[in-house]
């Protein structure tokens, strides 16, 4: 990636630099000396929902840096830049239906189809390949109730399209770190469907329902009601 780099110096220069709780734009006003600069807070004023102008923290205030404070700044920004111009192209350049892989480490990938919302390319997920983790998997709580963690609801809904860090795909050229932990390209996908509950599993996760609501039906009424509530449930559940 070539960024060209600031480097010298000069009146008007803008840069952000952290101030207190902020991160304001500064321009340099004069020189204070040798490779020291004067410089001022800019306003950046924003428009509120219902019509405000309001002007940015910090306007006015002013303060010196030296030259390499100054330099950092500004390169430390067009870096960044750079980065995001270089993403936004990447996506840019894919084509609908496209299959890539982001990984999340641990050689664990989510395969992903290039997919266009809201005119961008971003990344659809459609499947878990690798050496996920039981806890990332769907998975049956006590009362038979499936729980879908993060990847995973986001391919049983067919929600969740996104740009991730390029460097985070698989198939880009900054990615290399991850080509030491297998090629998800060849893996084969995971299955997130959950097997039938037996006659036994569906008898214990009725009773861990039932356990479940009296807990909550002690915490939400008063204990002599609550225990009324619960002796006539019961009974007629014959539990």
């Amino acid at each position: 990636m070539q960024v060209k780099e600031a480097k010298r110096v000069s009146k008007g220069l803008q840069f952000r630099s952290h101030f207190a709780d902020s991160n304001p734009l500064w321009e340099v006003v004069q020189r204070r000396g040798s490779g020291v600069w004067e410089c001022v807070i800019v306003n950046e004023p924003y428009t509120t929902d219902d019509g405000r102008v309001i002007d940015s923290d910090w306007v006015g205030r002013v303060d010196v840096f030296d030259s390499s404070h100054i330099l950092a700044c500004v390169n430390h920004e067009r870096m960044f830049k750079k980065l995001r111009e270089d993403s936004d192209n990447w996506f840019d350049s894919l084509k609908d239906g496209d299959i890539y892989h982001y990984c999340n480490g641990f050689n664990q990938h989510v395969r992903c189809k290039v997919v266009t919302e809201d005119g961008e390319k971003k990344f659809q997920p459609v499947a878990l390949v690798g050496e996920w983790k039981g806890w990332d998997l769907p998975r049956r709580e006590a009362t038979g109730e499936i729980q879908y963690p993060y990847h995973a609801q986001k391919i049983i809904d067919g929600t969740g399209a996104w740009q991730p860090s390029t460097g985070c795909v698989y198939e880009h050229p900054d990615a290399t770190s991850y080509h030491n932990e297998g090629d998800p390209r060849k893996m084969e996908e995971i299955s997130l469907e959950l097997p039938e509950m037996t006659s036994e599993e569906k008898e214990s996760a009725a009773l861990a329902r039932t356990a479940e609501w009296v807990r909550e039906t002690l915490n939400k009424h008063e204990p002599k009601h609550a225990l009324e509530m619960i002796k006539k449930s019961l009974e007629e559940l014959e539990v």
